[in-house]
């Protein structure tokens, strides 16, 4: 599925071509182990090949950079071990944190939202965080190794502590919980369930919630891990991503996947 995308890698480091964005970018004798996840828009299969968001970054960072990269699918729950023992070299989204500082570089690229999303059975009653936790016959669903900002990291936490969480490897997983109602409600942002509603013909089974209005998103990563990528590399791979924010091509990217209004708010950071 991904012969495509590794020749369009491949192709800018034939002899010859312009390399406009590359200058300080060093490459390695070996092409880039990234990683995707399936995720909604950002990463699914159409017609035999992974398309998406992600796909699209990274094709875009294979052009300016100059650099081959080989792409591999992998789940949430696997991709930080698999960068932390050396397998991948690279992924294409994350949250950071304390520990993961420790074997990873961070380069903010987008910013998203996590909006609730309930059964409509449990939506008739809840209409809030608060209310949510006040009814402890809830259960709430989560990806497994997923992290949060400090809002909804306590709110998740929280339920963890009294029992009433239930993790799915995917999101696909999750809302296949949900639409069942083996679970009551779930964090999701808009680019991720909005094709999972179209893939499980969701109508009126689930019901989206913003419980947390004030909280205007965090920062989406792309990742570098350290053994891989000497801190002075990671200068030059910023200088791409800064470019590709100011001359709106990030934006663009966006737009092919959520209304513009959401595309130019992903690139506030």
């Amino acid at each position: 599925m991904f012969k495509k995308f590794i020749l369009m890698c491949w192709m800018v480091l034939l002899p010859g071509l312009p390399q406009l964005w590359a200058a300080g970018v060093e490459c390695g004798k070996q092409p880039i182990h990234i990683a995707f996840f399936h995720y909604g828009f950002a990463y699914y299969e159409k017609e035999g090949r992974g398309v998406g968001l992600f796909p699209d970054i990274a094709e875009e960072l294979a052009h300016r950079s100059g650099c081959a990269f080989s792409p591999s699918v992998v789940t949430i729950a696997r991709m930080w071990e698999d960068l932390a023992n050396g397998q991948l070299d690279m992924l294409i989204a994350g949250r950071q944190n304390p520990e993961r500082d420790r074997i990873a570089w961070f380069i903010p690229y987008v910013v998203t939202k996590d909006y609730a999303l309930l059964h409509a059975e449990t939506a008739r009653s809840v209409h809030n965080a608060r209310e949510f936790l006040e009814q402890p016959s809830l259960q709430f669903g989560d990806l497994r190794q997923r992290s949060h900002n400090a809002t909804l990291g306590r709110f998740v936490d929280r339920l963890r502590q009294t029992g009433r969480m239930e993790e799915s490897v995917s999101a696909e997983i999750l809302l296949e919980k949900l639409k069942q109602g083996r679970i009551d409600a779930t964090f999701m942002m808009p680019i991720v369930y909005r094709k999972i509603f179209q893939d499980l013909q969701v109508t009126q089974e689930i019901v989206v919630q913003d419980w947390f209005p004030e909280d205007k998103g965090y920062p989406g990563h792309l990742i570098f891990n350290k053994d891989r990528f000497p801190a002075a590399e990671i200068a030059h791979w910023k200088r791409i991503v800064t470019e590709m924010r100011q001359d709106g091509t990030l934006q663009r990217i966006f737009a092919r996947y959520v209304p513009l209004d959401e595309a130019i708010a992903m690139t506030d950071f």
